[in-house]
């Protein structure tokens, strides 16, 4: 669910607007085409954060309801990881949408891509020969499972490498969106 959230919070922008007739007002305001994407994305990531932190204020006091106990700083940890891991999800969002100018085709072309890329090591990274190892899983490169203890559910340690890649992956795709509206004639 939070990637389907993180996701639609990219969606929109000057590309949509520019469909709707409302870009020129926008474009109007004495400010930069990078600048106004930045702001976008800031808000983009705060919205992201508040939805990532659902789950810690949630699974908690759920736990308790069910005669279990969950401890509020794993779940904070995970909601951490889910922020900083998960973030590319959102930077898919505002790529697909400083591309494409439809409604839906924005969340579509994002959807798709996301889904390529997490079951690719059906069909592609089996062929790569730096990938070739036994069980790599994208959900489980990001998501940390080597890093979770399967007795207690608890993270034993930070997926660094997971998150460091998908921090680089979400500026990748911020900076060729920047690019992409910069140039863009509306």
């Amino acid at each position: 669910m939070w990637v389907a959230s993180a996701l639609s919070l990219g969606l929109g922008g000057l590309v949509r607007e520019s469909a709707l007739g409302t870009a020129q007002l926008t474009l109007g305001l004495p400010f930069r085409r990078r600048e106004w994407t930045q702001v976008r994305l800031a808000l983009g990531l705060m919205q992201a954060a508040m939805v990532a932190l659902i789950p810690a204020l949630v699974i908690p006091l759920a736990s308790r309801f069910i005669g279990y106990s969950y401890s509020t700083w794993e779940a904070f940890k995970f909601s951490g990881l889910l922020l900083t891991a998960g973030s590319v999800f959102f930077f898919v969002g505002i790529f697909w949408s400083s591309l494409l100018a439809g409604e839906f085709s924005a969340i579509v072309a994002g959807g798709v891509s996301v889904l390529l890329v997490f079951t690719a090591q059906d069909y592609l990274y089996r062929w790569i020969p730096s990938f070739n190892f036994p069980y790599f899983n994208m959900t489980a490169f990001l998501g940390g499972y080597d890093f979770v203890n399967p007795a207690t559910g608890f993270l034993t340690g930070w997926p660094w490498q997971g998150v460091l890649n998908s921090l680089c992956a979400g500026a990748a795709l911020f900076w060729a969106s920047i690019e992409i509206i910069k140039h863009r004639d509306f």
